[in-house]
């Protein structure tokens, strides 16, 4: 294979396996010694109940997570609990049942189903104690343990329950931490903004308390963000931040990691001469630093940018320098893998198909039976390159072969994807049942509490907004009251005074002094003994009369 060719000699070989043994067995042996040395003091009943549990704590840690004796450690565990019983001690009692999670945790997946419970079992007894400290305590614990089992926004949920205690404690670094860790979960979740603002949030708490390493963490963390999403200039910001807050003690290496970080960024800008001396000064610097996984990286990164600009032998030299270092280094991860399919792809870009081919295939090999995601996820670069190479060299029913495998892959994978979620999802379900059903009973009469308080609110808040309908139902119902009454006096008065209108109009049109000749003509009539012309005058006078009145609301009166 081109890229296992030996580098060692068996002589130098031979030697650093010795080395390496002599280096295990006096660590083996030192190790004895403490478990021995421990075991003493746990059993060492003249010593104080917290010193014994200490020596018993360290005891099972060591048996768990260094010798993954989980057996051991369950035993000595379970010991813890009765111990705690004994002395009717709760933190003890929690801190066992805390470390037999922690003990399945490590020994497999194959507990998965019993971790949580274990956990949330100790915060049931946490909570009993009614020490906030324990409290917040298990809390952070449950949401590093759902971090170790990659269920991200379970983790999430729990630290910052957890950053909110230790916030109400006053301990503003762990507070700030169980933020950090959030903001790096919603990075791995590709939730980049969530990320920021959770970041923002531990950050704050701190201001200029936070010594300069960490805000140098701080800072990449949110170069990171910002680079994914899209913002190379506040990522170029925050890459340059990070080395103004670097220790004096590491400036200068700090210096160069955001070279390489400017590097890549400007990579992405098509800015590739000033990748390309970002890069190669990073690459000298580790040389001399003789940091191999620095170099490594900067390699990488540097035939990135080779490629780009079509310098392929280049980045050929520089892919196939990373792989021997990481084979120095005994480190076949997944930068290793990313180095080797990208070597085939340049390979297959730069026209030389018969090295693409072979390069891949020696590739596939490798991966042949692998089920990690991240290790089947590059094969399908392997598959692109092979596809590349056979169309390069004619060979298209091969070249259809592998590109129906990339297909094939790619549908896999989605549907694995959708396979996870769905389980992520149902286990959360489960959890958050289980976590109803192992609530502890302060909690629960907290929540009772918090519910009855909140059911008051909202009643009185109901019984205000009852009143206060009512009030203005009532108000408005007498305001159009009033109005009415106010429209009907004034249509009343209207009335009256058009009729007093109309009656004086009607009196002006009756002259007293006419009126008098009227009578004293008829009366003359009569005296001189005209009955009828006197009738007959009566009549008209009389008729003239009804007219004036019948026409007397009449604007116009025809002739």
């Amino acid at each position: 294979m081109r890229y296992t060719k030996p580098i060692l000699t068996m002589n130098l070989r031979t030697y650093l396996l010795s080395i390496f043994v002599s280096i295990s067995f006096i660590f083996s042996q030192a190790q004895t010694s403490e478990i021995d040395s421990l075991s003493i003091a746990w059993q060492d009943s003249e010593l104080s109940d917290s010193l014994r549990m200490e020596a018993l704590r360290e005891l099972i840690t060591i048996y768990y997570y260094n010798l993954r004796q989980t057996d051991t450690a369950v035993y000595l565990a379970k010991e813890m609990i009765e111990f705690g019983k004994k002395k009717s001690n709760l933190r003890h009692q929690a801190e066992g049942w805390s470390l037999i999670g922690y003990s399945y945790l490590y020994a497999g997946h194959q507990y998965f189903d019993t971790i949580i419970p274990l956990h949330k079992y100790s915060l049931r007894l946490r909570y009993q104690t009614g020490n906030n400290n324990l409290m917040a305590e298990g809390l952070k614990i449950i949401g590093d343990v759902y971090y170790n089992l990659t269920q991200l926004d379970s983790s999430n949920h729990y630290r910052r329950k957890a950053a909110k205690a230790y916030t109400r404690l006053n301990k503003l670094e762990l507070a700030a931490d169980l933020y950090s860790g959030i903001a790096w979960n919603y990075y791995m979740l590709g939730d980049y903004k969530k990320s920021i603002q959770s970041h923002y949030k531990g950050t704050k708490l701190l201001d200029d308390h936070a010594d300069s390493l960490a805000q140098v963490n701080a800072s990449m963390h949110l170069a990171r963000c910002y680079w994914r999403l899209g913002d190379l200039d506040l990522a170029e910001y925050y890459i340059h931040k990070a080395t103004r807050f670097a220790p004096q003690e590491n400036r200068k290496e700090r210096i160069f990691k955001s070279k390489e970080a400017l590097g890549v960024l400007e990579m992405e800008r098509g800015n590739y001469q000033v990748s390309l001396k970002y890069l190669t000064e990073v690459i000298e610097e580790a040389r001399k630093q003789e940091d191999l996984h620095w170099e490594g990286n900067a390699l990488l990164n540097r035939s990135n940018t080779l490629k780009e600009m079509e310098r392929y032998d280049e980045a050929i030299a520089d892919l196939q320098r990373n792989i021997q270092i990481r084979e120095i280094m005994g480190s076949i991860d997944h930068a290793w893998l990313i180095a080797v399919s990208s070597l085939a792809d340049v390979y297959a870009t730069a026209g030389r198909a018969d090295e693409a081919i072979e390069q891949g295939l020696q590739y596939l090999e490798f991966l042949e039976g692998q089920t990690k995601d991240e290790l089947v996820v590059e094969s399908a670069s392997a598959y692109h390159a092979l596809t590349h190479a056979y169309e390069q060299k004619g060979e298209y029913q091969k070249a259809l072969l592998y590109h129906q495998k990339l297909v094939n892959l790619e549908d896999s994978l989605s549907s694995k994807s959708a396979k996870r979620e769905i389980a992520r999802q149902e286990y959360l379900y489960k959890a958050d049942s289980l976590e109803l059903v192992t609530l502890n009973n302060a909690e629960l009469a907290s929540q009772r509490l918090e519910y009855e308080k909140s059911q008051n609110r909202i009643l009185a808040i109901g019984g205000v907004l009852l009143v206060a309908l009512l009030f203005g139902a009532v108000l408005y119902y007498t305001n159009q009251r009033k109005k009415q009454a106010q429209r009907e006096l004034a249509e009343a008065r209207l009335k009256q005074q058009l009729e007093e209108n109309r009656m004086k109009a009607v009196k002006a049109q009756f002259k007293p002094h006419f009126l008098a000749n009227v009578q004293v003509a008829i009366q003359n009539y009569m005296e001189q003994g005209h009955a009828a012309k006197a009738s007959e005058y009566l009549d008209n006078y009389s008729g003239m009369l009804r007219g004036v009145l019948n026409s007397s609301d009449k604007p116009i009166v025809t002739l």
